[in-house]
């Protein structure tokens, strides 16, 4: 009896270690087969919340880029297709337009376009035309307003823009007409120039060079070597 004792008791330590074994192999989130709870790899969980309106958006980094954030507005009351159009202007021709000529070291950001709105830092003259009210320019910029305000025609391309934009932001009061690679040489409607290009010394065909006489006045830190600086980073556009 005490031999058959003793294997029964040896048969259910046995037993026993089995189903404690199995436990610890099979339960869940537990040693093999089991599932983890976090999923791999990945990083933050960060949201973007782009208000922009016009259809399209950039992708590249601003990284350590000035950000330049607008108040756009018009002499007229528009219509919503209207200021899509604009909107859409401003995402995809302006703001990429802008980071080639700074060569990656300012962007548009966050925009706002208000209808009716006539004194924003952009104001919008003449919603199908060439050229301003008055005038036979297709933007100007007045400069010695606080923030300087631009004026825009209907039309007016992205050349349009960054010339006017390089008065007021660069303080560049004078005119480089004759410099028919940059973009504050007079516009050409026939050819659609559409130039996104701040001159310096060593390209200037006229003799008042951009960058070093202007840009790095403000922007000491900026540099100008010709290389693309890549995909522009996102710009919204509001329309209110």
């Amino acid at each position: 009896m005490t031999g058959a004792n003793s294997s029964n008791r040896g048969m259910m330590h046995f037993f026993l270690l089995l189903a404690i074994l199995a436990l610890v192999l099979y339960a869940p989130g537990c040693g093999g087969g089991s599932k983890s709870s976090r999923s791999g790899g990945g990083g933050g969980t960060g949201t973007g919340t782009g208000t922009g309106t016009g259809t399209g958006t950039g992708t590249g980094n601003p990284g350590d880029a000035v950000p330049i954030d607008f108040t756009w507005g018009t002499k007229f009351d528009a219509t919503q297709s209207w200021l899509q159009s604009k909107a859409d202007k401003i995402k995809n021709d302006f703001a990429p337009g802008m980071w080639v000529a700074t060569e990656g070291q300012m962007y548009l950001r966050n925009q706002t376009f208000k209808n009716g709105h006539t004194t924003g830092n952009v104001v919008y003259d003449n919603p199908d035309s060439w050229s301003i009210a008055g005038s036979s320019a297709a933007g100007k910029c007045s400069w010695a307003t606080s923030p300087y305000r631009i004026t825009l025609a209907g039309k007016a391309p992205c050349d349009i823009f960054l010339h006017e934009f390089c008065h007021g932001q660069f303080v560049y009061h004078g005119e480089e007409y004759s410099c028919s690679i940059c973009v504050m040489a007079p516009y050409n409607i026939d050819k659609g120039t559409n130039k996104q290009h701040y001159c310096d010394n060593a390209d200037c065909i006229g003799g008042s060079h951009c960058w070093d006489n202007y840009i790095l006045k403000k922007y000491s830190a900026w540099s100008h070597t010709g290389a693309k600086p890549g995909a522009a980073p996102a710009c919204n556009v509001t329309i209110q």
